[in-house]
């Protein structure tokens, strides 16, 4: 080894060298796990904080559904989000839904990619059936409208509704709408 003797010269025994090395490496690992570790204890800590907060301000006591603006508007948006992010027990979340479905709020739904997740919380609260029948509702809705591809946009109260002032420019292929491919596979085997 051309090198050997030069290590030698300089104070460093090669096989030390590369144990030292690996303890390096060792000690590296070990303190990059620890700051993960503190960092999700911290997340963790945030997340609970920002939960009680937003069951503190935002979730009104009467309707058992929470609220936005000053207006306190009630809207299938603000109990899917809370409800995927784990704001609510499975309990809770499935009376939300409930209600959504009593109150039909004003502010509905109108892309794929809303009704998505609408799906998705329906299917974390035990609703299967329920989101079995909704996805033929709305993206069945779609393919007896005509459409061999899932659209950007689909009311089914109002299939020519566009958010560009006109439908002609909506997409009619579009990846978000694509949803009951990913939730047939995860959750229906």
């Amino acid at each position: 080894m051309l090198f050997g003797p030069l290590l030698g010269f300089f104070g460093y025994d090669f096989p030390l060298y590369k144990r030292d090395k690996i303890k390096e490496d060792q000690e590296t690992k070990a303190a990059l796990e620890l700051k993960a570790k503190l960092e999700a204890e911290e997340l963790k800590k945030e997340a609970e904080e920002k939960t009680a907060a937003v069951r503190k301000y935002l979730l009104d006591e009467k309707t058992g559904l929470f609220v936005s603006g000053e207006e306190k508007q009630i809207n299938y948006a603000s109990q899917v989000w809370l409800i995927l992010a784990g704001a609510v027990s499975i309990e809770e979340g499935r009376a939300m839904l409930d209600k959504l479905d009593e109150l039909k709020p004003e502010k509905g739904m109108v892309s794929p990619y809303m009704n998505h997740h609408y799906v998705e919380a329906l299917l974390m609260c035990g609703k299967k059936d329920q989101a079995m029948d909704y996805m033929k509702y709305y993206w069945g809705g779609m393919i007896n409208h005509g459409a061999d591809t899932f659209w950007e946009l689909y009311n089914p109260e109002n299939p020519a509704e566009s958010p560009y002032g006109s439908s002609i420019v909506n997409s009619y292929c579009h990846a978000w709408s694509c949803t009951p491919t990913y939730l047939l596979r995860k959750y229906f085997n």
